[in-house]
């Protein structure tokens, strides 16, 4: 996994959560790009090292440890697809988004509910 930071000075952050099979590049036109600090995360096998990730859980932890209990302002997730998926699973199952920074979770094109089996 790959994660790339932009804009760090700014006072907000927005996360991409890209839908799977795609990487960054997917983010890269976009008219936040200036206005937040942009962190963008390539999953394991794009434009990174080939890690196995075994489950939802594995990649929601590993986020977890390198993003959401270092991220000190406010901040706004978007997920996309299956980054949308990944984003319920923050919030919802394991809890990991510190939600005093929450501002705003956006779901594009992404099941609404998890069921667990």
């Amino acid at each position: 996994m790959k994660i790339t930071k932009l804009n760090i000075d700014k006072e907000e952050s927005i996360i991409f959560l890209n839908p799977l099979a795609s990487d960054v590049a997917f983010w890269k036109n976009n008219d936040l790009l200036n206005k937040y600090e942009i962190i963008l995360i390539d999953y394991s096998g794009y434009n990174s090292e080939y890690k196995i990730i075994k489950s939802i859980d594995e990649l929601a932890q590993l986020l977890k440890s390198t993003i959401f209990t270092k991220i000190e302002k406010p901040f706004h997730i978007i997920g996309y697809s299956y980054g949308g998926y990944l984003l319920q699973y923050l919030i919802n199952i394991i809890e990991v988004v510190p939600k005093s920074y929450l501002e705003s979770a956006i779901l594009i094109f992404s099941a609404i509910g998890i069921t667990l089996y």
